[in-house]
């Protein structure tokens, strides 16, 4: 069994939060992909509707994934974006 931890983290931001979200989402990825266990990590926004952006992520495990969240940067970008999202939908992957 294949035990990597692919996953997309899709947000859908207010109107006048898409450039600040943005910003704040691109910050994300340096620190990101230099974390133990981080084999895939990339950002794209929607291109009919730029209020969408997905983060496609592959973690060697679960528990590689678990200690990302839990990151400092990330536990900062979640506090300085809480009200700039109408929604935020994660779907955690099995590779097939």
């Amino acid at each position: 069994m294949d035990k990597r931890y692919p996953m997309i983290v899709k947000f859908t931001v207010k109107e006048n939060q898409i450039h600040f979200v943005k910003d704040a989402l691109l910050k994300l990825l340096i620190p990101t992909r230099k974390e133990n266990g981080c084999l895939l990590y990339e950002l794209h926004q929607d291109r009919e509707n730029p209020r969408i952006f997905m983060f496609y992520e592959i973690w060697e495990s679960k528990a590689h994934w678990q200690t990302h969240d839990k990151s400092d940067h990330v536990q900062d970008f979640l506090k300085i974006t809480k009200d700039a999202f109408e929604s935020v939908d994660v779907n955690k992957l099995t590779i097939i």
